[in-house]
């Protein structure tokens, strides 16, 4: 399972956002090791969830490889300050809202994320944190 599966609990799916990726270091191609964890409010319910996994992230995909991608409709937009993104986006599909909110900090060979996912259908929270790190330059 991808970190992209991860972020996309709260019932997403594909069309990775296009943006900016000025003044954030872009992560180092190669096998990753990301340790998850988060909390899950639904329908009155609340599950944690932690997960620790490797993920290959490829040249092109660098930090885009960490966010999420949303299905539907999608307005996104990012900002920069002192080298953290910070990255919203909000989707509409099938009559479902969701909204993102995260911010990423990276270095070459570390990361940390922190965000919330907001959906309207079922109504849900998703707050999520990651740490990423380099393991090696290849991926098997």
């Amino acid at each position: 399972m991808s970190i992209t599966t991860l972020l996309a609990i709260s019932s997403l799916a594909s069309a990775t956002p296009k943006m900016s990726m000025r003044s954030v270091v872009g992560l180092e191609p190669g096998l990753w090791s990301i340790a998850t964890s988060g909390m899950i409010h639904v329908l009155g319910y609340s599950e944690p969830f932690s997960k620790d996994l490797q993920q290959c992230i490829e040249p092109d995909k660098e930090t885009r490889a960490i966010l999420p991608s949303g299905k539907g409709e999608c307005e996104k937009h990012e900002t920069t300050i002192d080298g953290v993104m910070h990255w919203h986006m909000m989707c509409h599909s099938s009559g479902t809202q969701t909204r993102y909110d995260f911010s990423v900090k990276t270095v070459k060979r570390r990361f940390s994320a922190q965000g919330k996912i907001v959906s309207s259908r079922p109504n849900s929270t998703t707050e999520y944190t990651a740490r990423g790190h380099w393991l090696k330059a290849t991926c098997q």
